[in-house]
């Protein structure tokens, strides 16, 4: 082959394209990444677009809930306009399922939602009842397993169980890590502006390439959130506390607060902001026999800041407030705890970001997929021609 030959190749639909010199070819370290990256996709490629997706919905999976179930809609509260007392919201689901216990209130999650409580059944069963906010009135009732919960468990665990499934989740986000570094350093370590010229053509036509750019940003805060779950999971297996524990009270102040209903929750409200002046109460969640404390979740000024960052805790019984929670004043672990729900699902911003975090969760979702298939034909590819050479 002369000179002109070897300097012009036919690509594989037969094209020719002039080769690059050695100075623009790929680098050792490049070729590593790439194998990396391939084998990544290979391996987890399927694995990960189950996540993502599943993610992409439980992003928006409270909206969807919005849509599925009319008794969840309710009329927007203008500002300033009369609502429901807390007290009037419990006293409400507990005249509609007097056999029934409420473990959660929860206002409405934005305007033109329904407030809700969370009711535990003397058969152990779980069901939502939704509350008109203005004035406590019953709208319906609808299972514990909404598409929230449903999109949520499997994302979070692939329903293998809180303590198995979030750890096995929580090696993908390691794998998306990987996936994503390799990938940007297979783009970015070719340093040759002629290779990215003679590229440019090929990637505006590869989507995978373009899409994996657009998404490296939010992919890596994926995987690094994702990965952290695990961490918090191997950290409780390890009897290490992230968070502290909430307020215990004693024995008799235990069996009183699980075993009487509250008829004075407006009062605790009371005291509890009296506490905590800054506190927009968003749940409640009343005594069990594992957590027998009353506890008020909310909103404060503190950015990045699920509910359950602020929180009063409160002793029914005693009508004491045994401790009081504020994200601005946590050690950075522990904040960072509270701020990774956010990250994760993009709901700092309502509904908006929420929908940001689920189309990219989508995109990262086909890119999983579209790389393992990527993989899969340049392996067969790669076997077909090795055996027609063997021939």
């Amino acid at each position: 082959m002369g000179p002109s030959s070897r300097a012009r190749m036919a690509n594989r639909h037969g094209v020719e394209r002039r080769a690059l010199p050695a100075r623009a070819r790929p680098r050792g370290g490049v070729k590593r990444a790439f194998r990396v990256h391939g084998a990544l996709g290979m391996t987890f490629g399927a694995a990960l677009f189950v996540i993502c997706a599943s993610g992409a919905l439980a992003a928006v999976s409270s909206d969807v809930d919005w849509l599925v179930h009319p008794a969840l809609r309710a009329p927007a509260l203008a500002d300033g306009a009369p609502r429901a007392s807390w007290g009037a919201l419990h006293a409400s689901a507990r005249a509609h399922a007097p056999d029934a216990r409420v473990i959660v209130l929860a206002a409405p999650l934005e305007p033109g939602f329904a407030a809700e409580a969370i009711v535990a059944r003397p058969d152990d069963t779980l069901a939502r009842i939704w509350l008109d906010p203005r004035d406590a009135r019953v709208r319906g009732e609808g299972p514990y397993l909404t598409v929230q919960r449903f999109a949520r468990d499997l994302h979070r665990s692939l329903f293998l169980g809180e303590n198995v499934g979030v750890f096995v989740v929580a090696l993908f986000g390691l794998a998306l890590l990987g996936s994503t570094a390799s990938g940007v350093l297979v783009v970015w370590r070719s340093r040759s502006r002629r290779l990215l010229r003679v590229a440019k053509e090929r990637a505006s036509k590869d989507l995978h390439r373009v899409g994996g750019l657009a998404l490296v940003a939010f992919a890596l805060l994926a995987g690094i959130t994702g990965t952290w779950y695990g961490v918090e999971r191997v950290a409780a297996w390890a009897d290490v506390e992230l968070t502290p524990a909430a307020p215990s009270i004693d024995e008799a102040g235990r069996a009183r607060a699980t075993s009487e209903p509250i008829a004075d929750l407006d009062t605790l409200v009371a005291l509890g902001r009296a506490a905590m002046p800054e506190l927009e109460v968003r749940a409640i969640a009343m005594p069990t026999e594992r957590r027998p404390v009353l506890s008020l979740l909310g909103e404060t000024d503190a950015l990045l800041a699920r509910d359950q960052a602020n929180q009063v805790f409160l002793d029914p019984g005693a009508r004491v407030v045994l401790g009081v929670w504020r994200a601005d004043a946590m050690p950075p672990i522990e904040r960072w705890v509270h701020t990774v729900d956010a990250l994760h699902f993009g709901s700092f911003g309502g509904l908006p970001t929420r929908a940001l975090w689920s189309a990219m969760a989508i995109g990262t979702a086909l890119l999983a997929l579209s790389g393992a298939w990527i993989r899969a034909r340049r392996s067969a590819r790669s076997s077909i021609e090795a055996q027609g050479g063997a021939a």
